[in-house]
């Protein structure tokens, strides 16, 4: 019993040796067991954390930039606390009087600090703006001394702010000239700088903070806006590369489709050479549609994108397969498809060049015809008919040979011969692109002689009002043909 007595008298002892030593933070980790001995004194919010240290037992407290944060006890033992930096943590930009890039753990027998630093998010610089002064020439330029606004985010903690040659990001300046005078917005997303004696004709605004660098090219002159003159497709496909003709596509910052929100960064967007076009793949349908916007350093410029509300037949919210050959109809759920590229349901057929495949028909032509068509109710009704084209995309899957294309979209008064018979290739390059969907366009004068939308009314043949027949003549005859083709997105344009 005598010696039980002395064991446990001195565990006791240790533990109050123990409890009163001075704790000490030696320094911080991941908590995979892996990168053990990878410490760190920068960490981004959000981040699971090892305090590691000596007389950590009985932490009651712990501070982060001066904040209090969260913890679980059971975690604690005299060298390890386990905690995650919260999400919501305030940086010390954001407070600089009160906050401080200190780790702070508080315990029943000291306190322990630690000099660690919460990295803000990377910065990013979009635009500049400027009121620009005439020379004596009167052309505009940038003077020395004159204020610009530089708009972005995340501008905390900056470190350095001046102008270079060359991006050094992707190489070394030449000439590089400091900005010394600069304020930032309380947001963050703005800095309003004084400009150095020395103007570069072309250059870049570097801002270099804690947690990284933004780079925004800039030039002496006001740039020319971006132009668009025409798009691949103003209905694309999900999937396809879409590409858009104009002028001054330099300086690309962003892509923007939709009223809400579909943006493309100029990192996925290629630009050619010469800067007057630019490609990037359609990601998805916007929930808002109505323009497509190129954005530059320069400024921006739109132009009509996804207006849903010109669409005839879209076949997932209205228009219907109505007569053909219904073993052969094609739909992107059917699973019957030679394309994955899709944006919900379309209609087609595929023929494989079986013989019995065109004599289902008893003639040399299948075709497909819709119905329960919309009438675009929004373009108004004093609109020139020769300001208006009728467009769908369409994807052939193999060479048709001598076959044509057959389209019958009368007016109700039947102004025009039935049908208009043509070969279908891409809008904008005249070419037939095999085993893409692209974007065909047809004048709508093609199908009526009256002057004004107002005065047009698709045709009613009396059934279910089918108002669009679209076929394959096969001209010669020749069954070995295998004829795969979709349509979808039939609507209307109105010229800009």
């Amino acid at each position: 019993m005598l010696y039980l007595g002395i064991i446990s008298a001195g565990m006791i002892s240790c533990e109050n040796d123990d409890e009163g030593d001075v704790p000490v933070i030696n320094s911080v980790r991941l908590t995979d067991p892996e990168k053990k001995d990878s410490t760190f004194t920068d960490a981004t919010r959000g981040t699971m954390i090892v305090i590691e240290g000596e007389n950590l037992n009985n932490a009651q407290k712990i501070y982060i930039n001066g904040q209090e944060v969260s913890f679980n006890p059971t975690y604690n033992t005299s060298t390890d606390i386990i905690l995650t930096i919260p999400s919501d943590l305030e940086l010390v930009d954001e407070n600089p009087e009160e906050y401080s890039n200190v780790l702070r753990v508080e315990t029943s027998h000291g306190t322990a600090t630690f000099a660690f630093h919460i990295l803000a998010p990377e910065p990013y610089a979009n635009s500049y703006e400027l009121e620009w002064i005439p020379d004596g020439e009167g052309n505009l330029e940038i003077r020395p001394g004159q204020s610009v606004t530089i708009t972005g985010g995340n501008f905390y903690e900056v470190q350095r702010i001046y102008t270079a040659d060359v991006n050094p990001l992707e190489g070394t300046p030449a000439e590089e000239y400091d900005i010394t005078e600069y304020q930032i917005s309380g947001d963050f997303t703005k800095i309003i700088v004084t400009m150095p004696q020395t103007i570069l004709t072309e250059g870049y605004f570097i801002i270099e903070c804690y947690s990284g660098t933004a780079v925004l090219p800039f030039q002496s002159t006001p740039p020319s806006p971006p132009v668009i003159t025409s798009v691949s497709s103003d209905m694309p496909i999900v999937g396809e590369t879409v590409t858009v003709y104009g002028s001054n596509f330099n300086k690309l910052i962003s892509v923007e489709i939709g009223n809400k929100g579909i943006e493309i960064p100029a990192a996925s967007v290629t630009v050619n050479e010469t800067k007057d076009k630019l490609s990037f793949v359609f990601p998805s349908i916007p929930s808002e549609g109505g323009t497509l916007t190129v954005r530059t350093n320069a400024g921006y410029t739109s132009t009509n994108f996804y207006v849903t509300g010109n669409t005839i037949m879209d076949f997932s919210t209205y228009g219907a397969w109505a007569w053909g050959a219904d073993n052969y109809r094609v739909t992107a759920s059917n699973g019957k498809s030679v394309t994955d590229v899709h944006s919900g349901e379309f209609e087609g057929m595929d023929f494989d060049g079986n013989t019995n495949d065109w004599d289902a028909n008893s003639s040399p032509w299948i075709a497909i015809q819709t119905r329960s068509g919309n009438r675009p109710g929004s373009i108004p009704a004093e609109t020139p008919v020769s300001d208006i084209n009728l467009r769908f995309e369409i994807f052939i899957g193999y060479d048709l040979g001598t076959t044509e294309f057959y389209i019958v979209f009368n007016d109700i008064n039947k102004t025009k011969p039935d049908g208009y018979q043509a070969k279908l290739a891409d809008m904008t390059t005249d070419e037939v692109k095999l085993g893409h969907w692209m974007t065909c366009s047809l004048p709508l004068s093609t199908f009526t002689t009256v002057e004004k939308y107002g005065d047009y009314q698709m045709e009613d043949w009396g059934w279910a009002n089918n108002p669009f027949l679209i076929s394959i003549s096969n001209l010669e005859n020749n069954h070995s043909v295998r004829a795969v083709f979709y349509i979808d997105n039939i609507r209307f344009y109105v010229n800009q």
